[in-house]
């Protein structure tokens, strides 16, 4: 594994999955790469079976989010959902659930960074 640093403008997210996840994710880049590869009459069909392994992955990934999520940021480590305490995640996107946990992660940072910088109450990110 590379060194950690620990500096403050470092987060590092740490994802564990376990054979259930592993084994989907093995049918769903074996689907990429048989579609890739296929004819045009194939394509199609591999890239729908590529497609629920994926909806597969993200469930799994949602039923989990506590357990398969390290985020280590000037060497605490936690898991995502104690870096989102208080946070309403109900509504959120996994990718707007991990931005936030980031950014929860470098505003102390990024406040000291730039003191005469605005506060925005609404993340905007694409």
């Amino acid at each position: 594994k590379k060194n950690l640093t620990d500096g403050k403008d470092e987060v590092y997210f740490e994802f564990t999955g376990d054979d259930e996840f592993k084994s989907i994710l093995k049918m769903y880049a074996a689907a990429k790469k048989l579609a890739d590869l296929s004819s045009s009459e194939s394509k199609a069909a591999y890239f729908k079976i590529a497609g629920d392994y994926e909806k597969q992955l993200t469930k799994w990934i949602r039923q989990n989010i506590n357990k398969c999520f390290d985020i280590r940021y000037k060497g605490e480590r936690r898991n995502i959902l104690n870096w989102l305490k208080g946070r309403r995640l109900k509504d959120r996107t996994l990718k707007e659930q991990i931005d936030l946990a980031a950014s929860s992660c470098l505003s102390t940072y990024f406040d000291e960074l730039y003191p005469d910088y605005p506060q925005f109450s609404i993340m905007i990110t694409s």
